[in-house]
């Protein structure tokens, strides 16, 4: 009779909470970036959404940073204060890893024994937990490293080496003595593992049902430390002669970044509340030599 045929296949629910950061990402180049146009997703967002800053730990590294984001704790109570902290009651030195030093819970675990639906992906600085009620990624693309590509359950692993493989950076992201050409490359593997990062967070949102769904984009973390002195002219390490050649390749991870987070925040649907957040900021450090 030329009706359309409806589909008995219930529709996926929407996803409830999309989290999505900015590893490091400067709150003043992101400002000032959307403003002009350069980042049209941050732009949008700062249209239509609230916005506030947020202060960082005062007087601590960044590797107490997201466990105390995390278990919201400080880290007196959680027990992680730098990425390598002294031993109690000793003067040894000694790596701290998240997973096995972390006094207090992340808080999907709490969601999770809630019986929420979670996917945690990426967030800097965790540990595989094991009775989470959804996927876990940890270190897909990092810049704080402390185990390398790991994911739970083992079948979420094996899927995401099928489907989408490492990420560009499966090394150490920081370097030093880089010619013009190796930031030029150094640049491409950071926007390709943005772009990475994107299919992959959209392919497992779209499987929707999600209470919460986390994704970190963490190469404007290892662009920030790498080419801080490429993007400010003011800096005294700046090095013009090079940025001449490369030009700016912190400016151009962001772009892709918010290209990424534009994407993804799509691919969610307008019923998702979203959350983005630029965590520590970056900027220069000046010390005496």
């Amino acid at each position: 009779d030329g009706e359309p045929i409806m589909s008995s296949k219930p529709r996926t629910p929407p996803t409830r909470i999309l989290f999505l950061e900015m590893d490091a990402g400067d709150k003043e180049l992101v400002r000032r970036w959307a403003a002009d146009g350069t980042l049209p997703t941050f732009a949008a967002l700062f249209g239509r959404g609230l916005s506030g800053d947020t202060m960082s730990l005062d007087g601590l590294f960044v590797g107490a940073i997201w466990p105390s984001f995390y278990t919201a704790v400080n880290p007196a109570r959680h027990g992680v204060h730098s990425l390598v902290q002294l031993r109690p009651g000793s003067y040894e030195f000694f790596r701290c890893t998240t997973a096995e030093n972390l006094k207090r819970e992340p808080f999907w675990n709490t969601l999770s024994r809630a019986g929420k639906r979670v996917a945690v992906l990426d967030v800097p600085l965790s540990g595989i937990s094991k009775e989470i009620n959804g996927i876990q990624s940890v270190e897909w693309g990092s810049h704080d490293a402390n185990y390398g590509f790991r994911a739970w359950p083992p079948a979420f692993e094996a899927d995401v080496r099928k489907r989408f493989g490492l990420h560009p950076f499966t090394e150490s992201c920081n370097d030093i003595g880089r010619t013009p050409e190796d930031f030029k490359r150094f640049r491409d593997r950071l926007i390709e593992g943005v772009r990475a990062k994107a299919a992959l967070t959209r392919h497992y949102l779209r499987t929707g049902g999600w209470d919460f769904f986390a994704q970190v984009f963490t190469e404007s973390h290892c662009v920030g430390h790498q080419c801080w002195h490429l993007h400010d002219d003011a800096y005294p390490g700046h090095d013009a002669r090079v940025a001449e050649q490369v030009g700016d390749p912190m400016r151009d991870v962001y772009i892709a970044i918010d290209h990424a987070i534009g994407e993804v925040i799509a691919e969610a649907g307008p019923g998702t509340i979203v959350i983005v957040l630029c965590g520590h900021r970056m900027s220069h450090k000046r010390g005496a030599q």
